[in-house]
């Protein structure tokens, strides 16, 4: 009910702010969120869009950054509110939130391991790539299938990885280095120092680039 509600006011809204109601449109619009199955690929991708900034749930903030960019020209103040990507950002995009709100990012039982990081490698960082590393845990007793995930840090440098599996209970250290990569150990194979010593962010996002795990340090 409360996403029904939220719906309902999000279209009342947007077509009286417009000065052209169109009830043929809302209904049309509104009518997707009782016949798009919410587990299929197109559903689940909707879902990540709608996390327009990108915390990792879908709540009044998310849809605050629509409404900013509410039939504005583009380049539009928010790029990530044009939810369908049809170049418009209008009543659709609002419901396609609206129709989302309160979803949250699915839990994983992958997380970053700040007790056997090595941010700060011994000498000069640049030197001593693969000395640099940080380390994810899976904290399940059963294996997690990391293939084609992701990390960056702050300044959105990026490592996708490999076929890689890692057992329940386990941990993998991510060097920045070069290296050959093992069921312990991976290599980014990256030129220059990754990590930064003193203060950095540590982003996980799986598959579909939804965010795992957001760790400061």
């Amino acid at each position: 009910m409360r996403r029904i509600s939220v719906v309902a006011l999000v279209v009342l809204v947007a077509l009286w702010s417009s000065g052209a109601p169109d009830v043929s449109q809302a209904r049309a619009v509104t009518a997707r969120f009782h016949t798009s199955p919410p587990s299929s690929p197109s559903a689940v991708s909707t879902l990540r869009r709608s996390d327009v900034n990108g915390d990792c749930v879908v709540d009044i903030l998310d849809l605050s950054l629509v409404a900013a960019s509410y039939r504005a020209p583009y380049p539009f103040p928010h790029a990530q509110a044009d939810i369908n990507g049809d170049n418009a950002i209008d009543l659709q995009d609002l419901v396609l939130v609206a129709t989302s709100y309160s979803w949250h990012c699915p839990t994983h039982s992958i997380m970053f391991a700040p007790w056997c990081s090595q941010t700060d490698a011994p000498g000069n960082d640049d030197a001593h790539l693969a000395d640099e590393f940080i380390c994810f845990q899976n904290s399940d007793g059963s294996a997690a299938d990391l293939t084609e995930w992701h990390v960056r840090d702050q300044y959105g440098n990026r490592y996708t990885f490999p076929p890689f599996t890692l057992a329940g209970g386990a941990y993998v250290r991510l060097h920045t280095g070069v290296g050959n990569n093992s069921n312990t150990d991976l290599y980014w194979g990256y030129p220059y120092a990754v990590w930064n010593n003193s203060s950095d962010v540590v982003y996980l996002y799986d598959q579909d680039w939804l965010l795992v795990e957001r760790y400061q340090y």
